[in-house]
């Protein structure tokens, strides 16, 4: 029954996840050209990978449903392409729905998704029972059908036309390698219109990979082309990835964990505090630090959950302050006027996340092995993002907290009568004598000088 009720979940988040999805593709269709869909000389830009994993989302359960494995290899952060709305979900829908048609049970589906000498290549390979050499030549002609003899189910109908009439339309190829008995594997590619995130040294003009995923990463949410320009040749220090929306923001956010979000207060489709509210939602999926970028304009109505904000325009060393702020678990600026203000003072603000990981440390702290990595992994978070967060929120780091706060409960129980012993392990130390010496070193006196103290002054 447990089982059961975890796959609905699954399945719940699965739908949430493509609602989100097909809502910012809807906001695309809004408010760059409604009519780009049927007009390919209207192209705008599409970011590849999180179309590429919706498209993987939408077809997993009829994978699930066939005991097919749905696999993707997706090397393309930071890539875009200029297409019109829903033709890259078109194309890449198209070879899926192809390739699930002819895989047997047991089977297994790979999409490969790279971006090599500036094209985007994407492979959709099975484990299918592959194509005889004349259906091969003429797979991509529109209302081919092949032979009945081969395929029951007969016919590709208009799918592969389709996309190959799409590629050809934005300058890119497809071809089909199949061999009978063995699979097929369909090669996709299109023109690059940004390059991925990763930075280049000075004189090298090749791509430094191995230190990418040690850099902090930022997500800029903005619709200034001029600003996301500024902040990507200021910020070259870190991982960036760009989000041109409030739906792609989020989506964005959930798939890569920025450690910070730059987000303008007015996007298309979710304005910024609207991002901010829903990444709330699920905590766990996002603990980025939050920062609002507004015009020259009062600040009164900005929530208290937002980290910081950056009035436009700014110079570049009031960004490069905020984010050393925030990566260092300080109270950046803006905060720190709120504080003097007297009108938000922190300590009166009691966010939810902040309740969750204080009711965590009450009901672990007894645990020996209770620290930053368990905490971490219960409050689904990086261990870098919780201490970050934790110092941010309680201006101390994560390890003094436990230890403050198992050493008060100490003392609570030995004023009580409890036994130094019992004390210890009820404390989360195994060993009496370093417990002895742990309290010493924090209040002062041993255990039993403290227990002596508090019988002279009953007496």
């Amino acid at each position: 029954m447990p089982r059961a009720r975890g796959e609905e979940t699954q399945q719940l988040q699965l739908v949430a996840n493509n609602v989100e999805r097909f809502l910012h593709l809807v906001e695309q269709l809004l408010t760059r050209d409604a009519q780009a869909f049927l007009e390919p000389d209207k192209p705008c830009e599409q970011r590849v990978s999180p179309i590429i994993q919706a498209c993987c989302m939408s077809w997993q359960l009829e994978a699930d449903q066939k005991d097919i494995a749905l696999c993707l290899e997706d090397d393309t952060e930071g890539v875009s392409v200029l297409v019109a709305p829903y033709h890259l979900e078109i194309m890449i829908g198209n070879l899926l729905s192809n390739a699930l048609k002819f895989t047997s049970r047991y089977g297994c589906i790979n999409v490969a998704v790279k971006d090599l000498d500036h094209q985007l290549v994407v492979s959709v390979s099975d484990t299918g029972k592959g194509m005889p050499e004349d259906v091969r030549k003429n797979i991509f002609d529109s209302y081919f059908k092949e032979d009945t003899d081969f395929n029951p189910e007969a016919g590709f109908g208009l799918g592969l036309s389709t996309v190959k009439q799409l590629v050809e339309v934005y300058a890119g190829e497809i071809s089909v390698v199949s061999y009978q008995g063995v699979g097929s594997e369909f090669i996709l590619t299109l023109p690059l219109y940004r390059e991925g995130c990763v930075r280049t040294s000075v004189g090298e003009g090749k791509a430094i990979e191995a230190a990418q995923d040690e850099l902090p990463k930022l997500l800029v949410a903005s619709v200034d082309e001029e600003l996301v320009s500024c902040l990507a040749a200021l910020l070259q220090d870190y991982a960036l990835v760009i989000a041109y929306d409030g739906y792609e923001a989020v989506i964005l956010a959930k798939e890569n964990q920025p450690d910070i979000i730059l987000c303008d207060l007015m996007l298309p489709g979710l304005g910024g505090l609207q991002v901010r509210a829903r990444l709330q939602e699920e905590p766990k999926e996002c603990h980025a630090a939050f920062v609002l970028m507004v015009e020259n304009s009062s600040q009164d109505h900005i929530a208290v959950d937002v980290d910081s904000v950056l009035t436009k325009p700014f110079e570049p060393d009031t960004v490069l302050n905020h984010i050393r702020f925030l990566l260092q678990g300080e109270c950046p600026p803006f905060q720190e006027l709120i504080s003097g203000s007297g009108e938000l003072p922190p300590e009166m603000v009691i966010t939810s996340w902040r309740k969750s990981v204080m009711l965590l440390v009450e009901e672990q702290f007894h645990h020996a092995n209770f620290g930053t990595a368990t905490a971490a992994k219960a409050l689904y978070m990086s261990e870098r993002s919780l201490q970050r967060k934790f110092k941010q929120e309680f201006g101390m780091p994560f390890k003094d907290y436990i230890s403050q706060f198992r050493f008060e409960q100490a003392k609570r129980m030995l004023s009580q009568g409890d036994r130094i012993s019992d004390v210890a392990l009820s404390c989360g130390f195994n060993d009496p004598s370093y417990f002895s010496a742990r309290f010493k070193g924090y209040f002062g006196i041993t255990p039993s000088q403290y227990v002596a103290n508090i019988t002279v002054n009953s007496r």
